[in-house]
């Protein structure tokens, strides 16, 4: 039964009972690009590649694979065949370099990345200088600020920020900006580094670029973890997401696991008359999060 935005399942009397986030699992940027390729990867020219993963996920990764996809990190090496854009994008200028004239060429892009990629163009236009906040090595982030010819300062933390404010008040005063976010980042930190910037009086305009789903999720597993004993966050750990889904669960709830497939909950014993939480990532498949239910159900 439903309780609120959670699923409840009672195993009995005195024993573990389970809530299940309704916002787990495969986001519309992640359906759009997982549902694009597996609908039509066989009519695809082939040799297929794939410019790094579809998405920050094993198990996907896994099928992609056994579709007879590629990983590629240099899109310079194709000819011929079909290159594949993942969800969180690339370098604009990917898309006409010469050797790729005779490749068919799929665009897999979150609609938001693309968003966040168009975003970042026009604050440049604008003559500001484009401060984004996001992972300075993740897929997404390089992809944005590529696009405005890594002339953005990337900024993963507000201590970074802070240190950049008191080392550079005198150019900081002078210049126009433009604020942008990593459409994944942790939405409660996005809001103190707003207020700092506020605070700092510069010439900025603020663009909120976290996506809604990672608000909701983000806000739900901030719920869950007050309501649970256990929290299982699902998802691989290089999936920006997820890891944060776990940051945000461990930090109220210390009793907070962080897994990427039913097998690791094996391995963990949990007492029968506890609550169990379970949220998952943006880009874990539904068929991972029920195995892992079902696993916990058997305990």
């Amino acid at each position: 039964f439903f309780i609120g935005k959670y699923r409840l399942y009672h195993q009995g009397k005195n024993k573990m009972k389970i809530i299940l986030a309704s916002s787990g699992g495969f986001c519309s940027g992640v359906k759009r690009a997982y549902g694009l390729i597996k609908n039509n990867y066989k009519k695809y020219p082939r040799p297929i590649y794939i410019l790094g993963d579809l998405v920050h996920n094993n198990h996907v990764i896994a099928e992609t694979e056994s579709w007879g996809i590629k990983k590629i990190s240099n899109p310079l090496k194709i000819k011929r065949g079909t290159l594949i854009i993942p969800a969180h994008g690339c370098d604009p200028k990917i898309f006409s370099l010469p050797n790729l004239k005779k490749v068919h060429l799929v665009n897999a892009t979150c609609p938001k990345v693309s968003k966040i990629i168009a975003k970042a163009k026009m604050l440049l236009e604008e003559g500001r200088k484009v401060l984004i906040f996001g992972d300075k090595d993740h897929v997404e982030v390089k992809a944005a600020n590529e696009a405005i010819e890594n002339k953005g300062l990337i900024i993963s933390d507000i201590s970074q920020l802070k240190t950049l404010l008191k080392k550079k008040s005198k150019q900081f005063g002078k210049n126009k900006f433009g604020l942008i976010s990593q459409t994944t980042q942790n939405a409660e930190n996005y809001k103190r580094l707003k207020e700092v910037l506020k605070k700092a009086k510069l010439k900025i305009k603020i663009l909120d670029t976290i996506c809604s789903a990672t608000r909701r999720r983000q806000e739900e597993v901030s719920q869950l973890a007050k309501k649970a004993d256990i929290i299982i966050i699902i998802g691989s750990p290089t999936s920006a997401n997820s890891s944060r889904l776990y940051q945000i669960a461990h930090k109220i709830n210390r009793n907070t696991y962080f897994i990427d497939s039913p097998e690791e909950i094996k391995k963990k014993t949990f007492r029968k008359d506890k609550i169990i939480g379970i949220s998952a990532g943006a880009s874990t498949p539904k068929n991972i999060i029920k195995a892992v239910e079902e696993e916990i159900k058997q305990m």
